[in-house]
């Protein structure tokens, strides 16, 4: 079974993952009961590796390419993959995903910190000062049978925004939606605009 170094503090994915093992496995698995097992997966905020290291465990995926923004988090990520010996399957990236090549704001969440989530600002002053790169810089990896599973809290569509090779390939994309966080990042007509290019649609939280 695959394992994980938590953080003590979080009240969030790390909570979860120490009260039930695992954390959005059913999510994970309805999705590859629908696609069947794939070659790589394009874990978008990718934590500590939950959900990339879970599916190359489970086998429904390969290999895997995992971002975080957080660093932190992605220390905690690199962490968990030497841990659970992956270091040939999964490469991971330290950045945002979205479609200007920039540094934005990234804000930070004390008491969940799968909660953190960027804003674009001018204040460059600012500490927490993130890189944005594209995940059409990822184009390379894809291979016959690829997912993207992208949970970046609102900003969704800035990442599709970024993705437009993988999109034209048809790879199917699992998509966290968040009401509110989309709101709050302003977002919802642009994700509107960028959902259109899908053919398809399947709820995976419904019964």
């Amino acid at each position: 079974a695959e394992k994980f170094i938590i953080f003590a503090k979080d009240g969030g994915i790390s909570r979860q993952v120490y009260i039930n093992k695992t954390y959005n496995f059913e999510t994970l698995n309805k999705a590859i009961q629908i696609l069947g097992k794939v070659d790589i997966i394009f874990d978008i905020g990718a934590n500590i590796g939950t959900t990339c290291i879970t599916a190359i465990k489970k086998k429904f995926s390969k290999t895997a390419i995992a971002i975080e923004v957080d660093n932190e988090n992605f220390e905690l990520l690199r962490q968990n993959i030497i841990l659970n010996k992956m270091e040939d399957k999964i490469k991971s990236f330290n950045a945002a995903i979205g479609y200007k090549q920039k540094k934005i704001d990234l804000i930070k969440n004390k008491n969940n910190f799968g909660a953190n989530y960027t804003k674009n600002s001018n204040d460059f002053k600012k500490k927490n000062k993130v890189k944005v790169i594209h995940l059409n810089k990822f184009d390379k990896f894809t291979k016959k049978k690829s997912l993207v599973w992208i949970d970046v809290q609102g900003n969704e569509a800035n990442a599709l925004l970024g993705s437009t090779k993988l999109i034209k390939k048809k790879i199917p994309f699992v998509i966290e939606f968040w009401p509110y966080g989309i709101n709050r990042a302003g977002n919802k007509e642009k994700l509107i605009i960028q959902l259109i290019k899908f053919k398809f649609f399947i709820d995976l939280k419904s019964k």
